[in-house]
């Protein structure tokens, strides 16, 4: 029997149907005409949709003729077969020492083999690939060789946010004045050990009403609108004070949105028409916008958020009364999977 050797090149993390990530010099790979988005935050956790692809070398000490299939394999379920690709198509130079010393080239063939993450995968698992060789062993079957468990990915962990106030409060308000509310701690509740990075996004209702008082009115109506609303930040050493959106993630970035003011509170946007469920962030604050790392949170990590209410009258046309309970709003969060 011929020895056979599987020699594994990389993986690449990708979002298929909606790429996350930055494209910067050096940010961006290209192997074989595949384009991809590395996100170095990224642990080893993938979701539905997904794709990881490996790059294998498959070397037969006979002849690459010998080779019939090569197979990828989650656990011990076959997935997908593994497709011959020529590491030089498209223009791309291709470095055979990222296959180690054992490359010769000779007698062999290189593979891509694309994991595609699906929904009924929900726990970690061994990712491996097998190869089927032709020639006959002295009992008559052909020969299965395995490399083992060549890589081991977390599958659908679970992803949830949470605040430890349930309220958020800024007591009795005179027209006129700023007040500022209770400190809450949003946190990123995914799944236990799961090392799920999630990206944290604010924005709030066009107005928080007072529904069960219909003389109640502030400024034009029975209602405060999301501008006159603010939040300040807090992570570590980091804080929202230096907002200027250079970074705004996934979330808005046109015109002066999301900036710091002046007083170091970031102006909140409308979250209007969004269905909360959905998790859309296009019209959200990124929380911490001044660098790429600032609004992101490990699994078990919190950022402190204070928020503050503007009731001065920087509007000529606006009435100065403002009077009622306006509770009926809320103010949404959304923490996105890196």
């Amino acid at each position: 029997m011929l020895m056979n050797q599987l020699l594994f090149v990389m993986n690449l993390t990708v979002y298929t149907a909606d790429e996350y990530g930055w494209e910067d010099d050096g940010g961006k790979y290209n192997l074989n005409g595949y384009d991809r988005f590395f996100v170095s935050e990224r642990m080893n956790y993938v979701f539905t949709g997904e794709t990881v692809d490996y790059y294998v070398y498959v070397e037969d000490g006979d002849t690459d003729d010998d080779i019939a299939s090569v197979n990828l394999y989650v656990g011990t379920n076959p997935v997908a077969p593994c497709a011959e690709v020529d590491l030089t198509d498209g223009g791309v130079s291709f470095d055979a020492t990222a296959f180690g010393d054992s490359y010769s080239g000779a007698d062999g063939n290189t593979y891509i083999c694309r994991l595609i993450v699906d929904s009924t995968w929900t726990s970690p698992n061994s990712v491996a690939i097998k190869v089927d060789d032709d020639e006959e062993c002295d009992s008559g079957n052909t020969t299965l060789i395995t490399t083992g468990n060549i890589d081991w990915l977390n599958f659908n962990p679970g992803l949830g946010v949470s605040l430890d106030e349930t309220t958020i409060s800024f007591g009795k308000v005179i027209p006129g004045e700023v007040a500022t509310s209770n400190a809450i701690k949003l946190k990123n509740s995914a799944e236990a050990d799961s090392g799920v990075i999630m990206d944290m996004y604010i924005a709030s209702d066009d107005y928080f009403t007072d529904t069960n008082n219909a003389t109640s009115i502030c400024g034009a109506g029975n209602g405060i609108r999301y501008d006159k609303f603010s939040y300040y930040a807090t992570k570590g050493s980091r804080n929202s004070g230096d907002n200027n959106n250079r970074y705004p993630g996934l979330g808005e970035s046109e015109g002066e949105l999301c900036e710091a003011n002046d007083d170091e509170f970031t102006t909140l946007t409308s979250y209007s028409g969004r269905d909360e469920n959905e998790g859309h962030i296009e019209d959200m604050c990124r929380i911490l916008n001044d660098w790429r790392e600032a609004s992101l949170l490990t699994q078990g990590a919190s950022m402190s958020i204070t928020f503050r209410l503007d009731l001065t009258d920087d509007d000529v046309d606006e009435p100065e009364e403002c009077h009622g309970k306006f509770t009926n709003g809320k103010f949404h969060f959304v923490g996105r999977a890196v």
